[in-house]
């Protein structure tokens, strides 16, 4: 039996021996010990954009809720009737690429506190606005839908907000990579870990700063 299988021979030759033994050791702590580690990202909003030459056979646009509801019939977009119903009454946008009638990519945007996992929530300073939940259909993956997808709807969905905030996990180099490609700078690291049942959050000063925070719902939030 080899000892490394096709998909960590790739890595290694992207990101290295040591990238690739960082990126293995996550994945193994996030899975047994419920830590997650991961780089904050922020940008103003009215930064240059960087080179954009989309196809013309695919409409960047915002999705409205009625067209989401009948997307979620496609199960590779991971998305519930419940779930859309949810997160546009709590004022999220989404914005996506549609090609010959089908939902290839999309991204939500969030204008204030949102939920991460069951018991932690993410908020951020009111002059910034948060995307989550990303998905690119894998045939269409390497094509830089996702990324034609939040230039072409920038303007669309910024609303009064100045900067854009985000996070990614610090294993995550692809994503990585992408975030810098759109003008993001990372600027900190954030996280928790649970442990008997307590959860212990922490930022660095420079996620202080950029107004990116954790917190438990029941808690008060964590500066």
């Amino acid at each position: 039996m080899p000892l490394l299988n096709t998909n960590q021979k790739q890595h290694i030759q992207r990101w290295g021996i040591l990238g690739t033994a960082y990126a293995l050791l996550m994945r193994s702590i996030k899975k047994n010990l419920k830590f997650f580690f991961c780089v904050v990202t922020t940008r103003p909003l009215n930064h240059d954009k960087p080179p954009c030459n989309p196809t013309p056979e695919v409409d960047y646009r915002l999705i409205t809720e009625e067209e989401l509801i009948t997307f979620c019939a496609d199960p590779e977009l991971e998305l519930t009737q419940a779930e859309v119903h949810e997160l546009c009454s709590l004022g999220h946008v989404c914005a996506g690429a549609i090609t010959k009638g089908k939902l290839i990519s999309y991204v939500w945007r969030s204008y204030g506190p949102t939920q991460h996992t069951n018991d932690i929530w993410i908020d951020f300073d009111s002059h910034c606005r948060y995307g989550f939940k990303s998905l690119t259909k894998e045939a269409f993956r390497g094509q830089r839908i996702h990324s034609y997808v939040t230039i072409m709807t920038e303007e669309k969905t910024r609303k009064d907000k100045t900067h854009t905030v985000g996070f990614i996990e610090t294993h995550n180099y692809s994503s990585r990579h992408s975030s810098t490609f759109h003008g993001n700078t990372e600027v900190g690291y954030a996280g928790y870990i649970s442990l008997f049942g307590n959860y212990y959050i922490f930022h660095s000063p420079g996620a202080k700063k950029s107004g990116f925070r954790f917190f438990r719902k029941n808690d008060s939030k964590v500066d």
